[in-house]
């Protein structure tokens, strides 16, 4: 049977030249094929199509090269080439060792579209509750992929948001969606596994999430600096699974966390938001947002959504002493659209828009900022001091509704965000109108 979500993953991407691996960086992967050095569309959607046909008709990396090669030495890519790097502009003499590469490309892009399969099929399944981590069929497996080796975590855990295989070139690492009896049978019995030689044994299930140790790690060619896992590569630490899922997955993570830990699941959501993992998300969210160009066929697609943060229980009483019931769609969405909109450009005149650099101030609004009430459309009100005179409003529809992938969801949705000042006092968008009543 054809793997439709792993074809689906790739055919959904779009060409993009890069002249080193680093130009196309973390969730940039998500939506774009690439591969180095590729500097002719022609060639790279030749690429592109060789993968698809792969997946299609589950060719070997063999029957993958046999088919491909014939164009690529036609077109003469291959051998020594003269190469202009767009970014340093410089000509450099680069060799292209064609097999080589070709399994490269073949591996990355075929397991990471295979990856988003499994995930995907491992998220919409309710009798499989948990991941399981296990290594693949490499001879030499990199010493964190060892350790990580049988664990087994929530599918909503924070680990798998930068641990979903695979985690670095040539890694063959794999999860496995297990259900609660199955979780309760490794523990007491273990995981059986084969070993080296075909003998099988059984290795310790490991039910803890493990302590992430981080490195920095600058990517010199955008001067993107990011916290990596000790054992994920540069460039994987990303869940090519959770592709247009942040909102639906942020949301089962808080009705989770306040069924097992009531009392403390909003401080857990906020470490979450806070997090680096969450930081480099949503720095990749509003990069696309703003690159965004139909006709380019650049940046994320509109309706493209992200958590953004929760009503918490303080606005959630309050709003209920309204009438206002808001239920447990508590997590708060903000849609691409709003950033690169007609709205936002009308904004953006006034000096009111936000700029891609002023993403940072979107979730401190939310979790530090003053909270209001508006009476006559029964919005939530963000405010949040930038500087004197400068500040960020987030208008917040506590009631909003969306699709969602063929699913209607009901979640609180973000209706207006911009800049005002203390001259715009009294108007329909200023901190001094009538109609906001300060919740805190």
């Amino acid at each position: 049977m054809i793997p439709q979500k792993a074809l689906d993953y790739i055919k959904q991407k779009k060409l993009q030249i890069g002249f080193n691996y680093q130009d196309v960086w973390n969730e940039e992967h998500i939506t774009a094929f690439t591969a180095a050095k590729v500097m002719q569309l022609d060639v790279l959607k030749d690429m592109k199509d060789a993968v698809e046909k792969a997946i299609e008709n589950g060719e070997t990396l063999e029957q993958f090269k046999k088919n491909l090669l014939p164009t690529l030495y036609a077109k003469g890519w291959t051998g020594k080439q003269l190469i202009e790097d767009p970014i340093t502009k410089e000509i450099k003499e680069v060799y292209i060792d064609i097999p080589h590469r070709l399994k490269t490309i073949y591996e990355t892009n075929l397991r990471s579209a295979y990856m988003k399969g499994r995930f995907d099929r491992a998220y919409n399944s309710d009798a499989h509750p948990y991941l399981m981590y296990r290594v693949g069929a490499s001879k030499n497996h990199r010493k964190e992929h060892l350790e990580w080796d049988g664990l087994i975590l929530d599918k909503n855990d924070p680990f798998w948001l930068s641990h979903n295989p695979p985690n670095g070139w040539g890694c063959k690492c794999y999860t496995v969606a297990i259900s609660k009896a199955r979780k309760e049978k490794y523990k007491k019995e273990g995981i059986p596994t084969a070993d080296t030689d075909g003998q099988t044994k059984k290795i310790k299930a490991k039910t803890k999430r493990p302590e992430i140790e981080y490195t920095t790690y600058i990517n010199k060619r955008n001067g993107t600096i990011s916290k990596v896992p000790v054992g994920v590569d540069p460039a994987f630490n990303f869940n090519q699974g959770n592709y247009n899922r942040d909102l639906v997955l942020f949301n089962d993570f808080m009705k989770k966390s306040k069924e097992k830990f009531p009392e403390r699941f909003e401080n857990i959501a906020e470490s979450i938001l806070r997090s680096e993992i969450k930081k480099e998300q949503f720095e990749s969210f509003i990069k696309g947002a703003f690159d965004y160009d139909k006709e380019k066929n650049t940046g994320i697609q509109p309706h493209n959504i992200t958590a953004i943060g929760f009503i918490d229980s303080f606005i959630k009483d309050y709003l209920k002493r309204k009438n206002i019931d808001i239920g447990e769609s508590i997590t708060i969405g903000l849609e691409a659209r709003l950033l690169n909109s007609i709205k936002a450009k009308r904004h953006a005149k006034k000096n009111e828009a936000l700029e891609a650099k002023d993403a940072k101030y979107i979730i401190k609004c939310i979790l530090e900022g003053q909270v209001y009430f508006q009476t006559d459309n029964k919005y939530i009100i963000y405010l949040y001091k930038i500087e004197e005179n400068k500040y960020l409003q987030i208008s917040i529809n506590p009631k909003g509704s969306l699709t969602h992938k063929g699913s209607f969801i009901i979640t609180s949705l973000v209706r207006n965000i911009q800049f005002i000042n203390e001259n715009q006092k009294n108007s329909k968008y200023g901190f001094d109108n009538k109609q906001w009543i300060k919740i805190r």
